[in-house]
């Protein structure tokens, strides 16, 4: 069921804000699902920081990005995940996993020799490893909302993808002009519509005809963020 972002053509199961309500995780039977983490990001806009380590792995209180979410999926109740990164990243992924973290994940990690269309390619890449419903994370999110609650929404509405979203604070909205995201939300039938960047927008966002005659309560919002989860 993989297909391009760029179509954005999956249903939206709610709109979910990081609040109070998604904070408790519970012990569930995590076996339903599995944990994808893309770690492959050489997150080039933070140069000179990621000259000599990958982006997941830039100390953020002396301690790497990666496990911060290797700790939010293990008290989630999950006992393994599998970590996709770049094949120039292996050998320092390899170091940390072997020398500095200390959690309970089994870790199968997947080294990829090219990434060029991002999630996509690399969700592709390790098809025949996804077996059920999973969770597709970044490496470099630190949250502490509830993976239950995110699965409850999942299933409760029998979505295809459901996707988390973050309203974004005013002032931050304000400041990263180039980097909004246009996503257009059809609340009534709780579905995500589409989903395009600013920069991908050269004068004018346009909206087909029939995407109008299909979801006439069209909301169209730039207050949001995907952190794809």
């Amino acid at each position: 069921f993989l297909v391009e972002l760029s179509l954005i053509n999956f249903s939206l199961s709610q709109l979910l804000h990081l609040d109070s309500t998604l904070m408790t995780d519970r012990r569930w039977d995590t076996t339903e699902f599995q944990v994808v983490i893309l770690a492959w990001d050489l997150g080039r806009q933070l140069a000179p920081l990621t000259d000599q380590i990958p982006k997941s792995l830039i100390p953020v209180g002396n301690r790497p990005i990666l496990s911060f979410t290797l700790e939010w999926v293990e008290k989630a109740s999950f006992k393994e995940v599998i970590l996709v990164i770049k094949d120039s990243q292996k050998s320092d992924i390899l170091t940390f996993i072997n020398e500095m973290y200390k959690g309970k994940l089994a870790i199968d990690l997947v080294s990829l020799n090219d990434v060029k269309d991002g999630a996509i390619t690399a969700l592709r890449e390790i098809k025949d490893k996804i077996k059920t419903d999973f969770f597709c994370l970044k490496a470099d999110l630190i949250t502490n909302v509830s993976l239950y609650s995110l699965a409850d929404v999942h299933r409760i509405n029998d979505a295809a993808v459901t996707v988390l979203l973050k309203q974004q604070k005013e002032e931050v909205k304000k400041s990263s002009t180039t980097d909004i995201e246009f996503i257009g939300l059809d609340e009534e039938s709780r579905r995500l519509v589409f989903k395009v960047l600013s920069g991908d927008v050269e004068d004018t966002l346009s909206v087909t005809k029939a995407t109008l005659l299909r979801y006439p309560r069209l909301q169209i919002r730039q207050d949001l963020r995907d952190p794809h989860v």
